[in-house]
């Protein structure tokens, strides 16, 4: 999913993590090798990261 720097707030996007995160899902973004890196929170990793969005995946 792409999802968008917290400052858009976009709502659906918003909702879509919530709804994910509520039923098992962890977030992770894809790294420079291609490889899942697990994030703890999605807004502070695009914060961090000077990113004003980035693909995350989500797994169960």
């Amino acid at each position: 999913m792409e999802y968008l720097e917290p400052k858009r707030k976009m709502k659906p996007i918003l909702d879509a993590l919530n709804a994910l995160l509520n039923i098992g899902y962890k977030s992770h973004i894809i790294d420079k090798d291609g490889n899942l890196e697990p994030i703890n929170n999605v807004d502070n990793y695009l914060i961090n990261n000077n990113l004003e969005s980035d693909n995350v995946v989500f797994i169960k």
